[in-house]
């Protein structure tokens, strides 16, 4: 998406901001290219949004806007900036046509694509899922017996869930299309306050459980591990009898035991050939009705 140079909006509905890493990114990005931001910051301006700010900064007392409503439309202004900034200075790159071919991942051509580090922007069809939530849910209806029959398989699931699924929403971004889903990106969409958590219950009401398009942009974090074989097991010395601790072999021991959990699926980790990202901001455009007036 871009700001447009002809003051048309463009509207964006936006999922999710990780707002401090954005203005982080942003910061680094204005002292490396003032000259770009600045005239992002202008086409902003002409475009109005300057204005309109100065308005809702100036009368927050008399409308009591609250802090989360401010730091969400700061946060998604300043992810326009960085976007803009960060793909007119080569740092961001549209990938969502070469994503969707199988191939690319097959042949592991994808790390040339989007190597460790870069940041990407793809636009492919979603599964945004809240395990946390969900278990909450199912916790709830066993607690009130409504299950009946289904009590038993019910309780099996709400313990899954609570182990598998992390404390955030977890984004499945599959470009090769649902019958593919590891020919993809997996994320977590973090639990801030201004933005997931006020609306997490609404999530499945509003989105449905089907895959859905979404415009993902987010640094690439690493690629799934290829596997062969039989699923890890702990080493036979794993529990040292020696009195305290090496602290090495310490950490080679969680080392191992969170490549055990990721075989099982316990974390977020992706699936080889797939890959993590750390997710900047989730969003879809909204687009205007051709027979408006």
């Amino acid at each position: 998406m871009s700001i447009p140079e002809d003051g048309t909006p463009v509207l964006q509905d936006f999922l999710y901001v990780d707002v401090p890493r954005v203005r982080s990114l942003l910061g680094q990005l204005y002292q490396g290219t003032p000259d770009k931001v600045e005239e992002i910051t202008e086409r902003l301006n002409r475009w109005g949004l300057g204005a309109s700010l100065g308005v809702a900064k100036g009368e927050a007392g008399r409308q009591s806007i609250s802090r989360n409503q401010e730091t969400r439309s700061f946060g998604e202004l300043h992810f326009t900036m960085f976007e803009q900034s960060a793909e007119a200075t080569g740092f961001l790159t549209d990938i969502s046509d070469v994503a969707a071919d199988h191939r690319i991942w097959e042949s592991d051509r994808i790390a040339e694509v989007a190597p460790e580090g870069s940041i990407v922007r793809i636009e492919a069809p979603s599964n945004i899922t809240d395990g946390q939530h969900f278990s909450e849910m199912v916790g709830h209806m066993l607690e009130s017996g409504v299950l009946k029959k289904n009590q038993a398989q019910a309780k099996t699931i709400f313990h899954m869930a609570k182990m598998m699924y992390p404390k955030g929403v977890m984004i499945r971004i599959m470009p090769c299309g649902p019958s593919k889903p590891n020919h993809g990106f997996v994320g977590t969409l973090l639990e801030r306050s201004d933005y997931i958590g006020p609306e997490r219950s609404a999530l499945y009401g509003r989105y449905g459980n089907e895959a859905r398009d979404w415009i993902t942009v987010g640094v690439v974090a690493r690629r799934g591990e290829r596997r062969s074989g039989p699923v890890p097991s702990l080493p036979d010395n794993a529990a040292s009898s020696q009195p305290g601790f090496e602290r090495d072999k310490l950490d080679a021991l969680v080392q191992h035991f969170s490549k055990i959990m990721e075989s099982h699926g316990a974390n977020e980790s992706p699936t080889y050939p797939g890959m993590a990202i750390i997710p900047l901001a989730v969003y879809r455009p909204i687009t205007p009705r051709e027979d408006a007036s």
